[in-house]
């Protein structure tokens, strides 16, 4: 028993090769066919086949002028009669060649009611693929593909043997009309240069989508749909002959694929066979027109939409490709009237694109889908409006500096329940792409050149060369302005008549000796310099700076010794360590304080108690007794007097520290 086929879109170049082949296949009844406008050319077909019961038209205003030529057959007109059809034809079989978004819907409905889809309409699955696919995985009708490329591969994977493992998928595209054009013209090649295909014979729409590789973008996406494989392992390469259309890499190497003619009746006879038809059995002919076959990668500075819509469906899968679609058909059917040129489809693809897709929720209905079609679509004319009226003025287009509507019902990120949308939403929203950011960034960076003029350090590197730092090691978060002097073990101070002392990891670079009287520390590591060391350690002489006379050792200063009486002394071989106007031993029980407190303040160390005075200088060993700037503390009272500022202890590991706050 034949089954009953209804063809929708049968006066398009899909629909017409398709009847070409139903009409002498007696395993098919043609009942129901379905046009946009073409009234002729339906009542052609209608005579040709009179097993043919329902007629649709879209043109609302073509129905009374078809009725009138078809009394015979029952006529239906709208935008919906490619619903209604598949309920009133209830065929066995719907072979969907409707172009554009047009055909997601009839697809969507004719699985949902156990049908046969033979599918030539590509935006079904690149729109709604997600839609389709779970349809499918109801349990609800079947699905086969008209595309050849598709065909190709599915036919080559029905030949993988059970014991090898696909590596990748590859589809093939012939490089469109411009594939040899001077990439400077591309942007103003004539009408009549881009649809002269070289290889193939197709409509106007999918002609310049094949210039701009839309068209091959859109078949990876379909691709990953139908056979549920990720987007990074389906490749798209050129065959200038478009005789091999697609196939499949095995992990070993071996490589399995489709040569046949570069005729579209061989992928509709695999759909009507029902997925049944083997690959184009090669004839001695064939197989030596194989061997000078060649592939080329897709030149990226030629086809950069490829690029670019793959690339933003793999970071919004779920919107893109409805955006990328809608903006796209717009732009290609204002090139074909003459309203932009060729590279102005391009230019508004991009830019409409990337702004909607980004302004967009993920759908989560049927509704939303629709929705997001018309947002982009409108958005989309705006732009062709002023690129068009642009042209009409005689001026170029490329200066108008024009950003998409954005939707004023948009929601507030906060309301977006993916997290992954959240996060994006908050990156996006960030102080670089905020006008009003931006601004007090600006008067942000004012403030720090006002303070730094008036002699504030700029940050922690600057602030080396002022005054001592104290500086908190933390592995897990060192500031980049601070790579250069990344850690400083007791303390680093610049001023002249001080110690220097860098600690573990020391500073970059090579520092040159000041003319004081300060014994400069430099650590780095494990390595020591000859005249270099540690407090704690040996402490060779540098120009006679520090001299042990039977026994003791005295500081000397300014080119004399310096004595008081708060000057501590050591037996040879204890050596001292000098501070200003006091020196210490290494003994807990010989040290000594200065009766008079230097400007810079002065540092105990090992043992005893430890005193910090103003301006943050260090302390080590013993007790710890806190002071204030401008007052006393008392440790009864635990308070501190008004106006004082508490300094904290900081924890590097081998020494404590205070810091003034």
């Amino acid at each position: 028993m034949a089954k009953k086929i209804v063809l929708l879109g049968a006066t398009g170049s899909i629909g017409t090769q398709a009847l070409s082949l139903l009409k002498d296949n007696s395993e098919y009844e043609l009942v129901g066919i379905t046009a946009n406008k073409n009234v002729d050319k339906l009542v052609e077909i209608v005579k040709e086949f009179p097993t043919i019961k329902f007629v649709g038209i879209v043109a609302d205003s073509k129905a009374k002028a078809l009725k009138e030529a078809l009394p015979e057959v029952e006529v239906l007109s709208g935008k919906s009669i490619n619903l209604t059809i598949i309920d009133k034809a209830d065929p066995d079989v719907v072979l969907n060649s409707i172009l554009g978004f047009d055909g997601f819907l009839p697809s969507l409905h004719a699985l949902k009611k156990d049908k046969i889809l033979l599918l030539a309409n590509k935006e079904t699955l690149v729109v709604g693929g997600n839609f389709i696919n779970e349809v499918l995985a109801q349990g609800h009708g079947k699905l086969i593909p008209i595309d050849s490329e598709h065909v190709a591969v599915a036919k080559c994977l029905a030949e993988v043997p059970q014991d090898k493992k696909v590596k990748e998928l590859f589809i093939t595209a012939s490089g469109g009309a411009l594939r040899d054009y001077p990439t400077k013209a591309i942007g103003t090649a004539p009408i009549q240069a881009v649809l002269a295909h070289p290889t193939w014979k197709m409509g106007p729409k999918i002609t310049v989508d094949s210039a701009t590789m839309v068209n091959k973008a859109y078949e990876v996406i379909e691709a990953s749909m139908l056979f549920h494989y990720p987007l990074k392992d389906i490749k798209a390469v050129i065959n200038r002959e478009s005789l091999i259309h697609g196939g499949v890499v095995l992990e070993d190497g071996t490589s399995i694929y489709e040569y046949s003619p570069n005729t579209m009746l061989t992928p509709i006879k695999y759909a009507l066979s029902l997925g049944t038809e083997k690959r184009h059995e090669l004839t001695e002919e064939d197989k030596e027109a194989v061997k000078n076959l060649k592939t080329e990668d897709i030149d990226k500075n030629r086809y950069p939409m490829f690029t670019f819509i793959l690339s933003l469906v793999g970071k919004y899968p779920s919107r893109a490709a409805i955006v990328v679609n809608a903006v796209d058909e717009e732009a290609v059917n204002a090139y074909l009237n003459g309203e932009i040129r060729f590279g102005d489809v391009e230019t508004i693809l991009r830019k409409v694109s990337s702004s909607v897709t980004r302004d967009s929720d993920n759908p989560k209905e049927l509704k939303d889908v629709l929705d997001l079609d018309e947002k982009a679509r409108d958005a989309a004319d705006n732009i062709i409006t002023l690129y068009a009226n642009a042209l009409k003025a005689g001026n170029n287009p490329s200066d108008i500096v024009a950003k998409p509507i954005r939707d004023a019902n948009r929601k507030h990120e906060e309301e977006i329940k993916d997290e992954v949308e959240k996060k994006k939403a908050k990156k996006a929203s960030r102080w670089r792409n905020d006008p009003k950011k931006k601004a007090l960034l600006k008067e942000h960076e004012a403030e720090k050149a006002k303070k730094e003029k008036q002699g504030y350090p700029r940050n922690a590197k600057d602030a080396v060369k002022e005054k001592k730092v104290y500086v908190k090691r933390d592995d897990k978060k060192i500031d980049d302005r601070k790579k250069d002097v990344q850690s400083f073990g007791d303390y680093m101070d610049k001023k002249k008549d001080d110690h220097q002392d860098f600690g573990r990891s020391g500073i970059r670079g090579k520092r040159p000796y000041r003319n004081t009287h300060e014994v400069n520390t430099f650590h780095k590591k494990s390595d020591h310099y000859d005249h270099e060391k540690k407090f704690n350690g040996d402490h060779k002489d540098r120009d006679d700076r520090h001299s042990k006379f039977g026994g003791h050792s005295f500081h000397k200063s300014n080119g004399g010794f310096h004595s008081r009486s708060n000057d501590s002394y050591k037996p040879s071989g204890e050596f001292h360590k000098s501070y200003r106007t006091h020196s210490e031993g290494d003994n807990k029980e010989k040290k000594s304080y200065s009766s008079k407190k230097p400007s810079f303040g002065h540092s105990s160390f090992k043992g005893g108690e430890r005193h910090s005075s103003y301006r943050g200088k260090s302390s080590f060993g013993g007790d710890k007794k806190p002071s204030y700037r401008g007052g006393h503390f008392d440790k009864a009272r635990q308070d501190k007097p008004q106006g004082a500022t508490k300094k904290r202890t900081f924890h590097t590991g081998r020494k404590n520290f205070n810091r003034g706050r």
